[in-house]
């Protein structure tokens, strides 16, 4: 019956090599040509982003921070924040340190904030690094995250140390991961489960082609008693392939390389005015810790007392963070990651702690911003 239905070119082609001559240019052009359109397709269907800014909230005024706004504007109302021509502020920059450097990296960048909110001050030591802070208990934060912070540390007794505040930061940051990345997700930044099953599922579009033409073709020469074993076999290898190919960059959107280069660009003049001491708003100095990370604080006088309380943090490459991930960036998370070099890995960890973590000293201080700044 299956010669009949099917005698036609492809599948009637003479018995033997001529059909294979056929099939393995076919599949990768298929494999080939599959990738490409779905790689086409992701942006439209799958790696969509948010409804960005208006043209004249492009940069969003952020409270007591000069930078990159002018009088009259108004902030965005609705859409997402987390878009390129948007700056993140608050809670978002939160997001967006995690997003580069996991629990660690988000959890400094709420102690630059409570510093630089000065409802966190470190206790003078006769001139030497503090090793204790304190908090003002009657405080407002101005975040959410800021007020859990806040609420969790007004609890403990005062003073608290240096590495109690870094803990009680990245316990709060852990509190929050499903939260986080959930911002994340509505940003198109994390890949949802959906979006990750109708990535792969465009990927195995040409794996079922491949597979529909071999198995009519096998059918065919089964009614016909001829040997097939030849051509099974390189739709076995050729399903194989496809499906490799279907599930590689799954869980990456391709939105976040765009993003964050587009951020790195956007704070670059500011990143360098915090790290000379330059800028010391709040706002300022938090979204480029959250840029940046707290390296940038190392070589800062001003900053000096909230070096000891910031956590030892890693760049996290993109597409390491998805939707399933929890503990990014902890030592943990990072072991589970390399786990030959497991033994090692705590030394580096504590060993670029005085590099990664930075220097520094509260947000605030006298002084205006001075020096240049935004992008140009």
């Amino acid at each position: 019956m299956m010669h009949l239905l099917f005698d036609f070119y492809p599948f009637n082609i003479e018995v033997g090599g001529p059909f294979l001559g056929f099939y393995l240019p076919f599949v990768l052009v298929t494999l080939i040509g599959g990738a490409i359109l779905r790689r086409m397709l992701v942006s439209r269907f799958i790696d969509q982003a948010p409804e960005s800014a208006s043209e004249t909230g492009l940069w969003v005024r952020t409270p007591g921070s000069p930078y990159r706004s002018a009088p009259g504007w108004q902030s965005q109302s609705s859409g997402s924040r987390l878009v390129k021509g948007v700056v993140p502020q608050n809670d978002d920059l939160v997001a967006v340190a995690y997003l580069r450097r996991g629990i660690p990296g988000a959890a400094n960048v709420l102690v630059t904030q409570a510093v630089g909110d000065k409802w966190l001050k470190a206790e003078a030591n006769r001139g030497a690094e503090p090793t204790h802070y304190r908090i003002d208990p009657k405080a407002t934060p101005s975040s959410e995250y800021q007020t859990g912070l806040h609420g969790y540390l007004k609890r403990q007794k005062m003073p608290i140390a240096a590495s109690a505040l870094t803990d009680a930061a990245k316990e709060l940051v852990t509190l929050h991961e499903d939260g986080i990345k959930k911002a994340l997700e509505q940003a198109g930044l994390l890949r949802s489960r959906s979006r990750v099953h109708r990535y792969v599922l465009f990927g195995l579009a040409p794996v079922v082609l491949n597979v529909v033409v071999a198995s009519i073709r096998i059918l065919w020469l089964q009614e016909i008693h001829r040997p097939y074993g030849n051509l099974l076999t390189v739709m076995i290898f050729a399903t194989i392939i496809g499906i490799v190919i279907a599930y590689v960059g799954r869980k990456k959107s391709t939105l976040t390389a765009s993003y964050l280069s587009w951020l790195d660009d956007a704070t670059y003049s500011l990143r360098n005015d915090v790290q000379g001491g330059r800028r010391r708003d709040t706002a300022d100095v938090g979204l480029a810790v959250a840029v940046g990370g707290g390296v940038l604080l190392a070589t800062a006088p001003l900053f000096l007392g909230l070096r000891p309380a910031l956590a030892a943090e890693r760049d996290i490459a993109l597409g390491d963070i998805d939707i399933d991930t929890t503990g990014a960036g902890t030592d943990a998370w990072w072991q589970a990651r390399t786990p030959v070099e497991s033994s090692s890995s705590s030394c580096s960890s504590s060993s670029c702690s005085s590099s990664s973590c930075g220097g520094g000293g509260g947000c605030g201080g006298g002084g205006g911003c001075g020096g240049g700044g935004g992008c140009s």
